[in-house]
């Protein structure tokens, strides 16, 4: 299996949904040492969910962002949903310069701001 790094910045975001409202939450950031194979997302993904897990509450924004493929921010996606009940859960886009929110379904699409979140990505 590939190394992988796990940093958790806690910070305040701004999310931009139908409401803007602030929130408290944490930007996790990780880098593989070597590409990884499908077989090896479960493993992958639960290293990073764990660094979350009793960290995190009900109502933080959990914002994602590392190199890796879709389906291994994908299985993140879903072990955060289990292990933080009630999180927002975002992933990075650089594009954007925002993280777009992918759980809960009724904040799908909403844009979680941050601007030392960017300077800490790049």
């Amino acid at each position: 299996m590939a190394d992988v790094k796990v940093r958790l910045s806690p910070l305040e975001f701004v999310v931009e949904g139908k409401e803007v409202e602030q929130r408290p939450g944490y930007l996790v950031t990780f880098e593989l040492s070597a590409p990884i194979s499908p077989s090896e997302v479960a493993e992958v993904a639960e290293a990073i969910a764990a660094a979350v897990a009793g960290r995190a509450g009900h109502g933080d924004v959990i914002v994602v962002s590392g190199r890796g493929p879709i389906y291994l921010h994908s299985a993140i996606a879903q072990l955060l949903r289990s292990y933080v009940c009630g999180a927002i859960i975002a992933h990075y886009d650089p594009k954007l310069q925002a993280a777009v929110v992918v759980h809960p379904a009724s904040m799908v699409g909403a844009l979680v701001k941050n601007d030392r979140m960017n300077e800490s990505i790049q």
